[in-house]
């Protein structure tokens, strides 16, 4: 079983990163994390990820809806999906 987390951001570097480290501290073994960053002014500054996780970000503003379809794409061979913004916490 695999388990995947997309997580969307825009313009919260110091949030998102904080984010990160929450799951990183607790997500399921073996689970994959996408973030998806939605043309932030400034890219984040700090560990976000894990080996093997991605970060992707758009070089245009396409929205949340696109964005979130993103992290399925990235998803794609994932059994189970967890979508999340960049203020929620696990």
């Amino acid at each position: 079983m695999r388990i995947g987390i997309g997580i969307t951001t825009r313009n919260r570097p110091e949030l998102i990163v904080a984010v990160a480290e929450a799951f990183r501290r607790y997500r399921p073994a073996g689970s994959h994390v996408v973030i998806v960053d939605d043309a932030s002014s400034e890219p984040p500054r700090g560990h976000l990820l894990e080996d093997g996780d991605i970060y992707y970000r758009n070089a245009d503003r396409k929205g949340i809806a696109r964005s979130k379809n993103r992290c399925l794409l990235e998803l794609g061979d994932c059994d189970y999906y967890f979508l999340f913004d960049d203020d929620c916490y696990p």
